[in-house]
């Protein structure tokens, strides 16, 4: 499929707009590194954010780029895979020689003499990998591959795949164009109901259509009918291609779309080379609607249709253009529709066709009416954030995807809410090393229902107070990360220690939570001091002249914080490693005590 040279254009004056917005890149006086940075940035949070399933802790956590970084600019770790990636930004196309080492670093990082010379941090966040380990390498470049670059990628590649024979190594190279592919749309539609006609095929040979109506054996007229049938591609991309479906085909889709992705550059290969196996090679789409029927012998008739399952099939097809949408009428896609009227069972359809595909365990929970709940009432009381920027409006994402962003939303997912509350209530160190199980349901302590619920049994709205906690602990948290980066622009290498406080925010907001409880052990003074924080009345930004009486808390623990650090890594009798040190519960006793003992320093915010 070919792109538009404008388009291409439109997506590079994105890339330098987010990066002179977001971080102020000047780009006649910044220097190259900090050019680089940004890009970084950009790549990361717009881009594999989405398709790699990254939260705002891991990239802050993988960044590794400077002094002796070996090449390696970010690294992700995912199980027993690593993701590992080298980012070019250039104001021209790339060229060979920018690919230099690039094809070296699998072997520089299994080379203990190279690795003993590399920075800190890459040699931290590489402790764990194996040989035997998945390994990923990625080249990122805002710049378009020329016939000559990407033949030399492609050659470099397979010499790399003779050298590494019988490891799980791979290589991706991915320029503007294929950037702008990743990009996600930021589009994000209503909840109408989408009705859709679809022809179903006709069985070669004789008369009838390859249509299987289940009902009688799987299902009832009170619950649910399924049917099976195949129809072609062309079919499919008229269901997205409809002016009046788009994005609303997936509202049920507990994932939304998430951006194009490797899987999805195959399918494109898979029709544009062998369209007739594409039905052998796909798992098909699953559906669920509120009726359907066949009419006139032909069309599989569907009211409230959404897509539960194959939302990436559905838009790659619908997007293709060009030869690879020739072949569609030789593509063929299984489809099961799904007529259901139970809501507990469209849960457990929606959770469990989505099983076999590796998503957040957020996602089964984005649907709950608690969320859907929190989503309207974040919007409807209009909350606001004073930030260094300016105003902005706070808005809560329940689902991942694509969204409309504005330069005026403080936004927040699904994902970064329970980490707040947690962190909050309880303890920073799970919501850093195991978010998944704030999503948990089952078991002696379901912390969903802790952190959702009204006291650990499942609610569907929150009360007054309830919600004016819930907003201001996001304002809290919103403060803390605009103060953190403020601070660290002023940062001092000579200072490692407290280089180190920028990677607390988590902590941060824990201690704000230990100061309000101890300072207000009354709850209506809690009730009161939340219902302020929330219309705006005790945070706010000036630049360095804020007078915000939460800028002496701020201060306070992050003097605090350094100190603890300082202490912890000049103690010879345990051996200090600064993540373990943020992911282990019973570090946090040296802060309690501290807090207590500070307590009179934190001014009254009442």
């Amino acid at each position: 499929m070919t792109m538009s040279h404008d388009k291409f254009n439109n997506f590079y004056k994105i890339i330098k707009e987010w990066m002179m917005e977001k971080e102020g890149i000047n780009f006649q006086k910044s220097s190259n590194h900090e050019i680089s940075r940004a890009f970084t940035n950009f790549c990361l949070n717009e881009v594999f954010k989405i398709s790699l399933d990254l939260d705002e802790d891991q990239i802050e956590f993988g960044i590794c780029d400077g002094p002796n970084d070996k090449g390696v600019d970010f690294i992700y770790q995912d199980g027993r895979t690593f993701h590992i990636f080298q980012f070019k930004y250039t104001s021209q196309g790339y060229k060979r020689d920018s690919l230099a080492g690039f094809f070296d670093l699998h072997k520089m990082i299994f080379n203990k003499q190279n690795m003993d010379l590399a920075s800190e941090k890459v040699r931290d966040l590489l402790d764990d990998i194996s040989v035997d380990d998945r390994i990923i390498f990625y080249f990122v470049s805002n710049g378009e591959s020329t016939s000559d670059t990407a033949n030399y990628f492609e050659a470099e590649k397979k010499q790399a795949q003779i050298d590494t024979k019988g490891k799980d190594f791979d290589w991706l190279l991915y320029d503007g164009r294929a950037l702008l592919e990743e990009h996600s749309a930021n589009v994000h539609d209503d909840d109408s109901d989408v009705s859709v006609k679809i022809p179903i095929e006709s069985i070669k040979g004789r008369k009838g259509l390859a249509y299987l109506d289940l009902s009688e054996v799987m299902g009832d007229e009170e619950g649910e009918l399924t049917a099976l049938c195949i129809v072609d591609g062309n079919a499919i991309r008229d269901i997205y291609r409809s002016k009046n479906n788009k994005r609303r085909l997936f509202n049920h889709n507990i994932r939304s779309y998430l951006g194009a992705n490797p899987v999805n550059r195959k399918m494109k290969s898979t029709i544009l080379t062998e369209p007739e196996n594409f039905y052998f090679f796909n798992n098909g789409v699953s559906a669920l609607c509120s009726s359907f029927e066949v009419e006139d012998d032909r069309f599989l008739v569907c009211s409230d249709f959404q897509i539960i399952n194959g939302a990436q099939t559905v838009s790659e097809i619908g997007k293709l253009r060009g030869e690879s949408a020739e072949n569609l009428s030789k593509v063929r896609v299984l489809l099961k529709v799904t007529r259901n009227k139970q809501k507990t069972v469209r849960e457990k359809i929606i959770r469990f066709n989505n099983s076999q595909t590796v998503i957040k365990t957020s996602d089964f929970r984005s649907n709950d009416p608690i969320q859907i709940h929190l989503e309207s009432k974040f919007k409807d009381d209009r909350l606001f954030y004073k930030s260094p920027q300016g105003i902005k409006n706070i808005v809560y994402r329940r689902k991942r995807g694509n969204y409309k962003t504005s330069r005026q939303d403080a936004a927040l997912d699904i994902q970064e809410l329970s980490k707040v509350l947690y962190a909050y209530h309880y303890d920073p160190c799970q919501a850093i090393t195991y978010p998944k199980m704030l999503f948990e349901i089952e078991g002696d302590r379901p912390l969903y229902f802790q952190l959702f619920g009204n006291k650990g049994v499942e609610a569907h709205a929150f009360d007054e107070g309830r919600f004016n906690q819930t907003a201001a602990l996001v304002i809290f948290w919103l403060y803390i990360k605009d103060r953190m980066k403020l601070r660290a622009k002023k940062k001092n290498d000579d200072k490692p220690i407290e280089n180190l406080v920028f990677q607390t925010k988590w902590h941060f907001l824990w201690a704000f939570g230990r100061v309000i409880e101890m300072k207000y052990p009354d709850e209506e003074d809690q009730r009161k001091i939340f219902k302020r924080v929330k219309k705006g009345d005790v945070i706010c930004f000036d630049h360095d002249n804020d007078e915000s009486l939460v800028k002496d808390w701020f201060d306070n623990i992050f003097d605090m914080t350094a100190e603890i650090l300082a202490l912890r890594s000049r103690d010879q009798s345990r051996a200090f490693n600064f993540r373990n040190w943020l992911r282990t519960e019973s570090e946090l006793e040296d802060f309690k005590i501290k807090l207590n003992y500070s307590l009179r320093f934190f001014k009254d915010i009442l």
